[in-house]
């Protein structure tokens, strides 16, 4: 399984992994990002705003000269980075920390904090949580689309008096149903859609995911 490391970019340096669990309120996490390896990635930012790049962390390295440092805020499995990554964007700007990679200002701020209540009602606690309901997102797409296709091939072929019960045909196999059970409701139980505690949580994220690009 592929590993990827989720970094910050802060304006503290850190000689050792202690120091950078007891910084100090002053520091300030100004960027995001993702990288197969901290220490070559930390020399291509280098290399990037000493050579003129135009990104705004760029410059703020090039301002801050020696006082910047790139640390790991944890190693996740490749295919789930961008959603650890989000998750780190979310909450540090939530913290109140410039994130350079997003949109400034009390808009992106109130949208952070805003979801941050939502994680926590919904037992949301890390990045990990984060990713295992984003992947349930994902997987309920994918069922949203296989519903709707159901309910173009589900037919209903007749309802039967003497046993109470409705009759329909998918694909050749037929299903059936009790007297008050709608055709809504088979499906459903064919393809179930996600746990509706998720379904706010999900709209602010993806409210946040729209705003959170910088221009």
């Amino acid at each position: 399984m592929s590993k990827i490391y989720i970094y910050v970019l802060t304006t503290e340096t850190f000689p050792d992994k202690q120091a950078y669990f007891d910084a100090s309120s002053e520091t300030e996490y100004f960027y995001v990002g993702r990288t197969e390896n901290p220490e070559r990635r930390k020399m291509q930012h280098e290399g990037e705003a000493r050579r003129g790049s135009s990104y705004p962390y760029h410059e703020k390295i090039r301002n801050l000269k020696e006082g910047w440092d790139l640390e790991v805020l944890e190693v996740v499995d490749k295919q789930l980075a961008s959603d650890h990554e989000e998750y780190h964007m979310i909450r540090l700007t939530c913290e109140g920390h410039p994130l350079l990679n997003i949109k400034r200002g009390d808009r992106i701020k109130r949208a952070s904090v805003d979801i941050f209540e939502s994680f926590k009602r919904s037992g949301i606690e890390n990045s990990t949580d984060y990713s295992n309901v984003m992947s349930i997102a994902r997987e309920n797409r994918i069922r949203l689309r296989e519903s709707r296709q159901i309910m173009k091939r589900l037919k209903h072929v007749k309802y039967d008096s003497e046993t109470e019960t409705h009759h329909y045909v998918l694909d050749g196999v037929v299903h059936t149903t009790g007297k008050y059970v709608s055709k809504k409701e088979l499906i459903e139980s064919l393809c179930p859609s996600i746990d509706k505690k998720f379904q706010d949580l999900l709209k602010r994220v993806e409210s946040f995911q729209k705003e959170r690009k910088a221009d």
